[in-house]
């Protein structure tokens, strides 16, 4: 007999028929011959009819089980079965122990819960089912007692989670990959990064370092090319770089035509040469993509660390600096970070920005060479050369603020003031000498090449000036 409390407060009396049958499962792992509640959900409220309880048991839809308090198998029904692939017969027979084995099990003996029946519970579990197939599901434990169990019995609902699982798998997976290439991606190797300064810390120390990779002109590429093949480019640069790294290391792609080395367990800080030539290699060869042979180059930035006092931010800036460097000093090399290079990167950044106001504050102006015809000594030409006269930098030298234009659409600016002011005083010379109609000569960027306004530019600038095009002469 049992004794069950209903919502309204009554108690309840029914029956459950307890058999002798042996063979049952432990949830362990291990089968003993123990009494088997063959009927355990035919408890039957009075005046509802035999077999009421049974028959919803049995055609419940989620996956049941009912264990003694030692874990052995009492019952299962039909939904239970399906889920790990069985038949009844099979599960409640001799071979029961192996058949539903956890595989997360671990040896232990009290997978459920301690305590007395009336507890509750939810854990994860996986079972093999027949076919070799696993399954994952999250069962839920509800403790109850019954005459002839001692240690009463638990209900376990199981909720089959393999599809979930699944899911959650791929949208981590989606998470922390780069969808192009499939490498780790800035989220991820913040989190690698983060764990291998903390490891540092703990260690009272760590040779490491960080590699940040950009490619040299890569919007040549997509602008000429299409950006599906940029794309085939980077894959293929992307399985490249893997052969030129260890296991250990992560490899990233940052973003664009960006890519991230972290690694970790450098011997000496000697070893950073040694791993950029590696990764440097990965250019040695075209790549085939998109039916042509493409050259491409990269410039590679490097920090190093060793205390693991720094924070991810901070060692970005730098690779970031020190990538920058590489790149001006002509690209296709690799710079390793040091104060000086930081020193000099904050001066060009401090003269981009007095340069963007030099302009309209009338700091920059023109002066003119004359161009002499050696046999008669006659002046053919001038060549307008333009200078800054900083307020507090005293001259700055036109190969360091020309540069530092060229790294930005400044150069544009700068080059159709030259135009129009060389223009304009090449009409005042006209005028005085008129017999000798010397030319003037304005150099020209080749970033300026690419302006699709420039043309519109040199036309402005004789317009205004009124200069007859035969006297403008553009130098590259």
């Amino acid at each position: 007999m049992v004794t069950t409390s209903s919502c309204n407060g009554t108690r309840e009396v029914g029956y459950v028929a307890v058999d002798g049958a042996a063979g049952t499962q432990h949830a362990g792992g291990t089968v003993a011959g123990r009494p088997r509640a063959a009927s355990i959900a035919a408890v039957a409220r009075p005046g509802s009819g035999p077999g009421l309880y049974e028959r919803a048991f049995a055609l419940n839809p989620t996956p049941l089980v009912v264990l003694d308090g030692a874990g052995h198998v009492l019952e299962v029904n039909d939904a239970f079965c399906t889920l790990v692939g069985h038949d009844r017969a099979t599960v409640l027979g001799p071979d029961a122990g192996r058949v539903l084995e956890l595989e997360d099990h671990a040896g232990d003996e009290t997978l459920w819960l301690d305590g007395s029946a009336g507890g509750s519970g939810t854990r994860l579990v996986r079972w093999r089912r027949a076919d070799g197939s696993a399954v994952t599901a999250r069962v839920t434990a509800s403790g109850f007692e019954l005459p002839g169990v001692p240690d009463g019995c638990w209900l376990l609902a199981a909720r089959d989670t393999s599809g979930e699982d699944d899911l959650v798998a791929q949208l981590t997976y989606q998470a922390f990959h780069d969808p192009l290439t499939g490498l780790a991606n800035r989220v991820l190797f913040e989190d690698r990064l983060g764990h291998a300064l903390a490891r540092a810390t703990r260690a009272g120390g760590g040779c490491g370092a960080v590699f940040l990779l950009d490619l040299d002109d890569f919007k040549g590429v997509n602008d000429t090319l299409g950006h599906h093949v940029g794309d085939e480019l980077l894959v293929a640069l992307a399985d490249r770089l893997r052969l030129q790294t260890r296991l250990s290391d992560t490899l990233c792609r940052f973003g664009g035509d960006e890519f991230l080395l972290l690694v970790e367990d450098l011997e000496s800080p000697f070893e950073l040469d040694s791993v950029a030539s590696r990764l440097m290699s990965s250019f040695d060869e075209p790549f085939e993509v998109g039916g042509t042979s493409v050259i491409q180059q990269a410039s590679l930035g490097i920090v190093p660390w060793s205390t693991g006092s720094e924070d991810p931010t901070s060692l970005f800036a730098r690779a970031d600096t020190a990538m920058y460097e590489a790149k001006r000093l002509g690209k296709g090399r690799h710079v390793v970070f040091d104060p000086g290079v930081h020193e000099r990167a904050v001066q060009r950044f401090e003269l981009a920005q007095e340069l963007r106001g030099a302009l309209a504050a009338g700091e920059l102006s023109m002066h003119f060479q004359p161009l002499v015809e050696l046999a008669s000594g006659r002046v053919e030409g001038f060549e307008a050369l333009m200078r800054w006269a900083h307020p507090t930098r005293s001259t700055v030298p036109p190969d360091v603020f020309i540069a530092i234009a060229e790294e930005s659409d400044l150069i544009f600016e700068l080059g159709a003031f030259a135009l129009r002011e060389a223009t304009r005083r090449a009409m005042g010379w006209t005028a005085v000498e008129r017999d000798r109609s010397p030319y003037v000569s304005v150099n020209l960027s080749t970033r300026q090449l690419y302006d699709p306004n420039l043309v519109r530019t040199v036309e402005e600038a004789l317009t205004l000036s009124g200069l007859p095009p035969s006297r403008l002469v553009l130098e590259v």
